[in-house]
């Protein structure tokens, strides 16, 4: 039998092996979720490399952590690539066979205040989806480099000091959650973890 020095020994070697990314969203989960289990969550992926790493995180933790993942993308038609990047997701979630739910938008005629719908839009769609398949919260891909651009933004915009409070970690939707597991991660951890990983 192992030696209990043998087997810290082991489990410091797991987590040497694990990317510090995914140590990380396992902290977030420890720390933000109930340990309730099995968890259903929903994960946003838009395509971009954040959305992409939270992913592939949470697929790696899923096991371990008793998480039933459930993709959800949000196509604005906003942008000519808009369709490739569904695609993407689309071909993510089969590869690690998870349901995909996908909602497509017709852009308004009026380009103005045109992001302030699309968000008004993808809130709608999480706390919907959260109703409808019983999902207890939406995780989101926002970084740290988001937090500072956040507080900068209001900054200069001249937000008052309650303004200019940074992103939350956790956040009320209806009877769900917001959860963003990825906000002590930074952009260059993102980019690293999907070099390693080999994703897109």
């Amino acid at each position: 039998m192992p030696t209990s020095a043998q087997s810290d020994k082991r489990q410091e070697q797991e987590k040497m092996r694990t990317p510090q990314l995914v140590r990380k969203v396992a902290a977030a989960l420890v720390q933000l979720l109930p340990a309730i289990r099995p968890l259903p969550l929903g994960v946003a992926v838009s395509g971009g490399p954040d959305s992409v790493a939270l992913l592939g995180a949470l697929v790696s933790l899923a096991d371990e952590y008793r998480l039933a993942l459930t993709v959800l993308h949000v196509n604005h038609r906003l942008r000519l690539e808009a369709d490739e990047e569904q695609h993407l997701v689309e071909v993510l979630a089969a590869r690690w066979h998870l349901p995909c739910i996908v909602e497509t938008l017709t852009p308004p005629e009026k380009p103005f205040g045109v992001e302030a719908w699309a968000r008004e839009e993808r809130y709608r769609f999480f706390q919907t989806t959260c109703v409808n398949l019983a999902l207890h919260a939406v995780t989101l891909a926002h970084t740290v480099d988001d937090q500072a651009e956040t507080v900068l933004f209001r900054l200069l915009r001249g937000s008052a000091r309650r303004g200019l409070a940074s992103i939350p970690p956790l956040r009320a939707l209806g009877k769900a959650w917001i959860l963003r597991p990825l906000l002590d991660c930074t952009r260059q951890e993102v980019m690293a973890y999907l070099h390693s990983q080999q994703l897109p």
